[in-house]
């Protein structure tokens, strides 16, 4: 019930998690709160894979800007972005509910390209999910599907020579 019809509206920033959060609980006779679901949520939900941040700061370290574009309401954006300290990590985070778009709208791209201050071509997005990596390539993105196969220093050697660490 709640996400097939409340998510939509959350991720793109059209509906605030916690209010509607809390309305299915109720609902549904749950004796849990929206907070502490959202809490153990957010926690079970996160996972840094140190390899990954690894290449990321390797990147940072020879001047490849690094930001986060990604699907995410408000709440967990920051609880990534604070709690988990990813802040210090990127440049920024580009989530959907700021945009009011989700990927892979073709108008996420567009305007994370602006948030970054880069021209689309100058953009590599790696991705977990296929139509995202379509999508920002449509949009003039280089992109690649993540699949765990190759290392991210790997895919940016690739794209962006001498960004490997």
């Amino acid at each position: 019930m709640f996400f097939a019809r409340h998510w939509p509206a959350i991720v793109t920033g059209q509906a605030e998690l916690m209010p509607v959060l809390a309305q299915c609980l109720e609902a549904l006779g749950s004796p849990v709160t929206a907070a502490q679901l959202t809490e153990y949520w957010f926690a079970q939900d996160a996972a840094v894979d140190a390899r990954v941040l690894a290449d990321c700061r390797a990147a940072r370290a020879r001047g490849v800007p690094v930001w986060l574009a990604t699907n995410q309401e408000h709440q967990r954006a920051r609880y990534l972005m604070q709690a988990l300290g990813l802040a210090a990590e990127v440049e920024g985070m580009i989530h959907s509910a700021a945009l009011g778009l989700a990927k892979p709208a073709p108008g996420f791209f567009r305007r994370a390209a602006q948030v970054a201050g880069q021209v689309p071509g100058a953009l590599l997005l790696v991705d977990d999910t296929a139509a995202n990596v379509e999508a920002a390539r449509a949009a003039g993105w280089a992109a690649e599907l993540w699949d765990g196969t190759r290392t991210l220093a790997e895919i940016l050697e690739r794209h962006m020579p001498g960004a490997r660490g």
